[in-house]
């Protein structure tokens, strides 16, 4: 759920910085569903007609894998080479349309000051790469306004250029006017049970191949989404192997909590569960980060000691 680095302060001397790299790539990416769409996503952008902007969409539910697809994506090998900048992103529900631009601006390696106004920093964009290509991932689009208001007019200087988007809703995708919309559907049973065991990092299925039923019990409990099975899998790799102590997990009234997110429920809070006390108030601190930071691990670590919340020994 919290993405965890060790990173050097950002210009601004915040605790926290944005979520704006593809480095992220899951390493338990499975089934030959992801390679194919990869694949297909890829040889769309590699083929596309010198048109000014192509853009594309990654649309599903929340925790299906729109994210790990896009980040396999912008790092294919396909691709590198092709365009004069690369960035990436993270829009999220609530954005601030000067950090956007900012972000914008950071990863595609230009210069700004921390002072400058949208329409400036909306200019830099658009000086930096007139006559240029470039290829830009916004990652979890609420919002058609990020591109229509925001990035549209400065982008299209450009010579050419590729906007791959993440989104759950259909409408977004169609206000942008994407030329192309790929779909992730839920995993099946079997790919789930893979993804379950190898995020349990079980080096081969063989281990656990006597669990195998209940595991798929247990994947179809989370409704077949990644971000649900890999968050489970972190419980069940803590507990016991056996076939008696995962029925004691899928027996969990936790599974039918309410005022969670739907998606994650039952997953989510299993995790919550299972965690000492201590470290349980740590994880809840974590709610004061604003939504889709990424936290810098030794920051959070000292702010726990400050607030007596961890001990070091």
């Amino acid at each position: 759920i919290f993405k965890l680095n060790r990173r050097h302060h950002n210009e601004s001397g915040s605790a926290w910085t944005p979520i704006e790299s593809s480095s992220l790539v899951e390493p338990n990416l499975v089934g030959k569903e992801v390679i194919r769409a990869c694949r297909e996503v890829v040889d769309l952008v590699v083929a596309r007609k010198k048109k000014n902007v192509y853009k594309l969409a990654i649309v599903g539910t929340g925790g299906v894998g729109k994210t790990t697809l896009a980040q396999k994506i912008f790092n294919d090998k396909k691709l590198e080479g092709r365009f004069d900048h690369h960035a990436w992103a993270c829009v999220s529900k609530e954005y601030s349309r000067d950090s956007l631009l900012r972000q914008v601006l950071r990863n595609m390696g230009i210069r700004y000051e921390q002072d400058e106004s949208v329409p400036e920093l909306q200019r830099k964009i658009k000086s930096h790469i007139a006559n240029k290509s470039f290829f830009l991932v916004l990652d979890d689009v609420w919002n058609s306004e990020a591109w229509t208001d925001l990035l549209s007019t400065p982008l299209h200087a450009a010579a050419t250029g590729v906007i791959l988007i993440t989104t759950r809703d259909d409408t977004i995708a169609r206000v942008i006017g994407v030329d192309h919309t790929h779909r992730v559907d839920l995993m099946s049973a079997d790919v789930g049970w893979e993804l379950l065991w190898r995020s349990m990092n079980i080096n081969q299925e063989k281990q656990v191949q006597n669990l195998k039923d209940i595991g798929i019990e247990i994947v179809r409990k989370c409704g077949g989404l990644p971000l649900a099975i890999r968050v489970i899998a972190t419980v069940l790799a803590s507990q016991e192997q056996t076939e008696n102590e995962w029925r004691r997990i899928l027996g969990k009234n936790a599974w039918s909590m309410s005022k969670l997110p739907r998606e994650l429920s039952g997953a989510l809070y299993l995790s919550y569960e299972v965690l000492p006390h201590q470290l349980k108030q740590c994880f809840l601190y974590c709610a004061l980060f604003p939504e889709d930071e990424t936290i810098l691990r030794d920051i959070l670590t000292r702010m726990w000691v400050a607030e007596a919340l961890w001990m070091r020994k």
